[in-house]
């Protein structure tokens, strides 16, 4: 019965969690947001990724990150649920490793968008069809924020000086962040996996 109930949690967790990603999806488009589906979705929604909202460190270049920590917290709750459900019992080393899953996730999370930001950046870039938005000058500030680091531990691995274009500088940052996702993800897995296999 107590399983029954777990499984219950994790699932209705797992619904809402899929509820506040459509809220995050629908404050992109303000047709649809300011629709009878969008206000409800609002209500339901939005308590909770307000207070997430209230993190300040998670507002970076006009970006605003809180959702991905807020769907984090939902997966790792959800999780715990589900670990409830099939053992009946905490383990220490499950939650640890879900833990650093959720971690891992954000984390991940938010290469893959600026590798997603920086991708559509050098698109534009290349094909001349940019525009000086405020927009697109929050997208250079974000990803000026990390090629800056990027090509200066380059410039001191290859002890090579000087200005990188900017197209250099755009790939740089993408392939950093490909390497970056790819290499994490696999020391991350193989981490919790080892984590998971402690016997309390």
């Amino acid at each position: 019965m107590l399983r029954f109930l777990f499984r219950t949690f994790s699932s209705a967790l797992s619904i809402y969690m899929f509820l506040c990603l459509i809220r995050v999806f629908l404050t992109w488009l303000p047709e649809l947001n300011r629709s009878q589906f969008g206000r409800i979705l609002a209500e339901v929604c939005d308590p909770y990724l307000n207070f997430f909202r209230r993190l300040r460190l998670l507002q970076i270049g006009g970006l605003d990150f809180s959702p991905v920590l807020a769907l984090g917290a939902l997966t790792l709750v959800s999780s715990l649920f589900s670990e409830l459900a099939v053992y009946g019992v905490f383990r220490i080393g499950v939650i640890l490793a879900s833990l650093l899953n959720v971690c891992w996730s954000l984390v991940s999370s938010l290469i893959g968008l600026l590798n997603i930001l920086t991708a559509i950046r050098l698109v534009f870039f290349l094909l001349k069809r940019e525009s000086y938005t405020p927009l697109w000058n929050n997208i250079d500030r974000t990803i000026y924020a990390v090629s800056s680091k990027i090509t200066g531990l380059f410039a001191r691995l290859t002890h090579k000086r000087g200005a990188y274009s900017f197209t250099v500088q755009l790939v740089m940052v993408l392939v950093a962040g490909i390497l970056v996702q790819i290499l994490g993800s696999m020391l991350f897995g193989r981490i919790a996996y080892l984590i998971a296999q402690l016997p309390f």
